[in-house]
């Protein structure tokens, strides 16, 4: 999983791990990938609504994960304005 962290917005990228190593590779062979982006309203007030999403980051799965599930689809994501 990959974190780019800048203002507003976070992007997310799935691929099938058992197709291919890396988010690269499967760019690279232009094979299919799902991409998903998320943008967020930047206030002065804490949003409890968003903590669920921010949270759940923790769940995604990591390509070099030693936990070999064979249904495992990888994620590869950038996060904007995450700190």
């Amino acid at each position: 999983m990959y974190f780019w962290f800048s203002l507003k917005q976070m992007q997310i990228f799935m691929y099938n791990s058992d197709d291919f190593d890396s988010l690269n590779t499967a760019l690279q062979e232009k094979r299919v990938i799902a991409a998903m982006a998320v943008f967020f309203q930047v206030g002065a007030k804490d949003n409890p609504a968003v903590d669920p999403v921010i949270h759940g980051l923790r769940g995604v799965v990591h390509h070099d994960d030693d936990d070999d599930d064979d249904d495992e689809v990888h994620i590869w994501m950038r996060a904007q304005g995450f700190e």
